[in-house]
């Protein structure tokens, strides 16, 4: 299952209103958290197509598993 862009939906139809004020909504959420992490020296964690990576000043190098595994 891939993820739909903001400009495809189930149907190929233009997004709606709503849709598109939701996503505004998530976008600025998502900016606000991240810019709150660079101000307190936290790193914060970006999926890509070859793993998560760790961005910021105090990063780790390499994912380490949860305890207990």
């Amino acid at each position: 299952m891939h993820p739909q862009s903001p400009s495809d939906s189930a149907d190929g139809s233009t997004p709606t209103a709503d849709t598109l004020a939701m996503l505004a909504c998530l976008r600025s959420a998502v900016a606000e958290t991240l810019e709150g992490k660079r101000r307190l020296g936290q790193y914060f964690v970006q999926w890509s197509p070859e793993g998560p990576r760790f961005s910021g000043p105090d990063a780790p190098e390499k994912a380490q598993p949860p305890n207990g595994t």
